[in-house]
């Protein structure tokens, strides 16, 4: 188990060209950070960032360290481990599809690595997404988030270091919002039975015409 007072964060990801920021900035903080990795395109960078590359890189099971930033590697993880994972950490860096929808169902605070697409189609459904995800936190923390999700997705990477610090101060705040969200969504019921109750209602509707 991580030591008292560290945060556990999960990154899972594409290459990334503001991986090193980041990193940069968690080993430099003020809060010791326990940064778990699986296997995915993203994972040699962060060896990199600690000086393990090639044939030096590391093996799943091992850790590294710098600054106050500790890197624990694992395999790649089936379906229900990764939930487990999702599930443990204070913070999920996740990318694509599905691991997008799970880290939702996981209830904590996120940061989503859309897959890119041309003419940066796929930054208007990052915005989108924030638009709806961010619009009950206040100002202040919805900038920062929107200011940090667009970094990890091709946007300026500058920024990103100051809107951790911000983020990383209000934790609660954001882990209550990132659960409020998943009850929402979990309110809405799910794809089949919403189908059901929709043609029920169409076959009542048939009933009266």
């Amino acid at each position: 188990p991580p030591a008292p007072g560290t945060r556990t964060v999960s990154l899972f990801g594409y290459e990334n060209s503001a991986a090193a920021v980041l990193l940069d900035c968690w080993a430099q903080g003020e809060t010791p950070i326990l940064v778990i990795v699986p296997v995915s395109r993203l994972r040699p960078q962060v060896e990199s960032f600690f000086g393990a590359a090639g044939a030096a890189s590391a093996a799943d099971g091992s850790s590294l360290r710098r600054g106050r930033l500790e890197a624990r590697f694992l395999p790649f993880l089936p379906q229900q481990r990764y939930d487990e994972l999702l599930w443990l950490c204070d913070w999920n860096f996740v990318r694509g599809e599905d691991s997008f929808v799970r880290s939702q169902w996981a209830g904590r605070p996120m940061v989503w690595q859309i897959y890119a697409q041309e003419e940066g189609a796929h930054m208007k459904k990052l915005d989108a997404f924030l638009d709806r995800y961010a619009a009950t936190l206040e100002a202040e923390l919805a900038i920062a988030l929107r200011i940090l999700w667009q970094g990890w997705n091709g946007g300026p990477v500058e920024p990103m270091a100051g809107a951790w610090k911000r983020l990383s101060r209000s934790g609660n705040v954001l882990a209550y919002h990132a659960l409020a969200w998943a009850n929402q969504l979990a309110s809405l019921g799910d794809l089949a039975g919403n189908l059901v109750q929709f043609c029920a209602s169409k076959r009542k509707i048939a009933r009266f015409v």
